[in-house]
């Protein structure tokens, strides 16, 4: 059996600096990778707002409609109203879910002899159950070592002391070469689609990963995907980001000032505010400032 694991797609009308049909080619992709595989799994952010015109529904109803038993999704940041749970039955996703198109997961699963455990967005390392027999298959919607987002964030000592076979992340749109961590592999797709004219989607080879469930082997798979001359805005890619080109620091000074950090004491201060206390120098604040944009992390 073929299983794909693929990146956030985030289902929507449209970005601004996109001119082709987004909801249809967003749409083909995973028609695409359905027809290639005998299972889907979704990284979580299927659909780019928890609540979608209606007509988004009924559309995406209509062209995943014939693969109903396939998809599989776990939940994302933008699935649900407030990141709430309770909220599920409300949402776009939650309709897909009761029409049983797209299966949500929100517990430990099967397909295939496989077993796969979701992880959410916020919840905490400690409720995360270890893989005693480096078996199964763990599916997150979070950073790896996203400083500026602990909260969201796996590190590395995390994942070693998990000890899953297999670790897929969604939640970061950029995507990374897997990494190797002795018993433990992480792979990080990125997303299947691109919303933004950061560098890295440029021309991006948008991709998935296959597990073949009869050797357990991982393989990187290619998703068909139009040049961005074709998709974007004439001149997207071409303008100069002040801000990127500024915002440059000293890793281990910044790893220092984080540290320090501990926003659970400060609470009803603003993060640049924290990190003024902290005596923080501009260009750091710049920095971290940046890091949220482009991860697409509130910043207040």
């Amino acid at each position: 059996m073929k299983i794909a694991i693929g990146g956030d797609p985030h289902i929507a009308t449209g970005f601004r600096a996109r001119v082709d049909d987004y909801l249809r080619t967003v749409l083909k992709k995973i028609k695409d990778i359905a027809e290639e595989n005998d299972a889907v799994i979704f990284l979580g952010d299927v659909f780019d707002t928890s609540s979608m015109p209606t007509y988004v529904f009924n559309y995406t109803y209509k062209a995943l409609e014939p693969y109903k038993g396939m998809l599989h999704t776990i939940l994302g940041n933008h699935d649900m109203f407030h990141r709430n749970l309770k909220s599920l039955n409300k949402t776009t996703i939650g309709s897909l879910d009761l029409t049983k198109v797209v299966e949500v997961h929100t517990k430990p699963f099967k397909i295939g002899g496989v077993e796969f455990v979701p992880v959410m967005t916020d919840e905490e390392f400690t409720s995360i159950p270890r893989d005693e027999e480096n078996t199964k298959v763990l599916l997150c919607h979070k950073y790896y070592e996203m400083m500026v987002c602990p909260e969201e964030s796996l590190d590395s000592s995390e994942l070693i002391d998990l000890n899953y076979k297999y670790v897929f992340m969604g939640h970061d749109h950029q995507p990374y070469e897997p990494i190797d961590f002795g018993s433990t592999m992480l792979f990080r797709p990125g997303s299947l689609t691109r919303t933004t004219v950061d560098d890295y989607n440029k021309d991006r080879q948008i991709r998935y990963y296959q597990i073949d469930t009869e050797n357990m082997n991982v393989q990187e798979k290619p998703v068909f995907t139009l040049p961005s001359s074709e998709v974007y805005l004439k001149g997207s890619f071409d303008k100069t980001d002040e801000t990127q080109r500024r915002v440059r620091t000293d890793n281990n000074s910044l790893i220092k000032l984080l540290a320090r950090f501990d926003r659970k004491q400060v609470t009803n201060l603003s993060l640049e505010e924290v990190m003024r206390r902290l005596e923080a120098t501009e260009e750091q604040i710049m920095y971290i400032r940046e890091l949220h944009r482009v991860n697409n992390i509130n910043y207040n």
